[in-house]
C-alpha cells in the first residue's frame, strides 16, 4: 500500500473505529478530501505532473483530477482497511475480473507470467487478490532495487521466483531511474522503466498488463490483458519495444480513469523540471 497514508498509528486507529462500508468511512473520505486540497501530501508533485502530462486542460480541471486522486488513495485505504479485518472480503471487493482466463491458459500450457501493473485504483488488491488464486509473488516494492540488478543477476532472481510461483507482478509505470530509456508515456517522452520487459524477456514469460480501477466504493474491477503487439520495432532493442507496448496499454488504462492514477509518484522527474 502506498506509504503516502498507511502509517502504522494512523491505520491502527481507523483499523479499530472505521466501519466498512458504513457512513463513517464515507464522511472520513470527504473530510480528508478538504485537508489533501489545503495541504495534502506531494500536492505539488501532483500539480507539476499534471501540468507536464495535460499542457492543454484547464487548470481547474487538473485541480478537480488531482482531488479525486486523493479520494481515489482514501478509498484504496478504507478498503484495504476492510480486507484486514477480514482477508475473505478481498473477493467482494473484487467484485469483477476480466481476463483471468489469459493466466489460466498460460499456465495450463506450462508458461509463466509476468503481470505488469501500475498505481492505478486500488492496486494492491491485485496482489491480495491474486495470492487467493494461484502461486503468486509481487516484485513491487523491491522496483528500484531490482531494476538496478544486471541481467545474469535478475535472471538468476527470477529463477528463484518462479520455482514458488507461477505470477510474478511488477511495477511498469515507475521512473527509471540511471537504468531506464527514453520512451513515450501519457504522450509525453519520459524516463521509462524497463524492469518488466526486462523480466519478460529474461524468463520467456508472457507478459499480462493487469490493473485494478474502482466502479464505487468497496467495489473494484480487475482487467487483465495482453499489451498490443503493433508497430514496429525498427533501431529499438527488443527492451524498449516490449517497453513500449507496454506502455501504451497502461496510458489507455490511465487516460479512461485518470484520476484513479498515483499522480503524486515523482514519475517525470528531469521532465517537468526541463519542460516547465
Amino acid at each position: 500500500m502506498s506509504d503516502i497514508f498507511c502509517r502504522d498509528n494512523f491505520f491502527s486507529l481507523f483499523n479499530k473505529t472505521i466501519k466498512r462500508e458504513g457512513l463513517t468511512a464515507k464522511l472520513a473520505v470527504e473530510f480528508f478530501c478538504i485537508l489533501a486540497g489545503i495541504a495534502g501530501p506531494r500536492r505539488d508533485i501532483a500539480r507539476r505532473n499534471l501540468e507536464f502530462v495535460f499542457p492543454s486542460k484547464p487548470k481547474f480541471k487538473r485541480e478537480q483530477i488531482m482531488k479525486e486522486s486523493y479520494k481515489n488513495l482514501l478509498w484504496s485505504f478504507f478498503e484495504y482497511a476492510a480486507w484486514q479485518k477480514d482477508p475473505a472480503y478481498v473477493n467482494r471487493v473484487a467484485a469483477e475480473v476480466r481476463g483471468f482466463e489469459h493466466i489460466e491458459k498460460a499456465i495450463s500450457n506450462g508458461r509463466r507470467v509476468i503481470a505488469v501493473s501500475a498505481c492505478l485504483g486500488n492496486w494492491p488488491l491485485i496482489a491480495a487478490w491474486m495470492e487467493g488464486q494461484m502461486r503468486f509473488s509481487c516484485l513491487f516494492g523491491r522496483h528500484d532495487e531490482i531494476s538496478a540488478l544486471n541481467d545474469k543477476s535478475l535472471s538468476e532472481l527470477l529463477a528463484f521466483e518462479f520455482q514458488k510461483s507461477d505470477v510474478i507482478c511488477v511495477a511498469g509505470d515507475r521512473h527509471g531511474g540511471s537504468s531506464g530509456s527514453q520512451l513515450p508515456f501519457l504522450g509525453q517522452m519520459a524516463n521509462t522503466g524497463t524492469l518488466a520487459a526486462r523480466c519478460a524477456l529474461l524468463s520467456e514469460a508472457a507478459v499480462l498488463v493487469v490493473t485494478c480501477t474502482r466502479i464505487s466504493p468497496y467495489r473494484c474491477r480487475i482487467n487483465i490483458g495482453f499489451p498490443p503487439e503493433d508497430g514496429a520495432q525498427g533501431d529499438m532493442t527488443e527492451v524498449d519495444f516490449l517497453t513500449l507496448q507496454i506502455n501504451r496499454e497502461l496510458e489507455r488504462r490511465i487516460l479512461q480513469f485518470p484520476e484513479q492514477w498515483l499522480w503524486q509518484q515523482k514519475r517525470f522527474i528531469g521532465e517537468v523540471d526541463e519542460r516547465l
